[in-house]
C-alpha cells in the first residue's frame, strides 16, 4: 500500500489489516490515532482534540502515561 492508497482509505480495518502482528506499540497507537483523526476531521468540536496528541506524543516518547493522566 502506498502512502496516497493509505491516506485514501476509508475503513480502518483495512488499515488494521496492512499492520503487520509484529507492529511495534508505538505503531498500534499511532494507528488508532490515525484511525480517530480520519473518523473526526475536526476533533476540536468533538473534544477528543487533546487525546489524540497526547496519544501522538505518547507513541514517540515524549509524554508519559502519568503526565497524559494529569492533563
Amino acid at each position: 500500500m502506498t502512502k496516497e492508497e493509505w491516506l485514501a482509505e476509508t475503513f480502518p480495518n483495512s488499515l488494521l489489516a496492512m499492520l503487520p502482528l509484529s507492529a511495534s506499540d508505538r505503531k498500534c497507537r499511532l494507528l488508532a490515532c490515525a484511525c480517530i483523526r480520519k473518523e473526526c476531521p475536526v476533533p476540536r468540536e468533538l473534544g477528543c482534540e487533546l487525546a489524540v496528541n497526547s496519544g501522538e506524543k505518547m507513541a514517540d516518547g515524549q509524554l508519559a502515561l502519568k503526565q497524559a493522566n494529569r492533563l
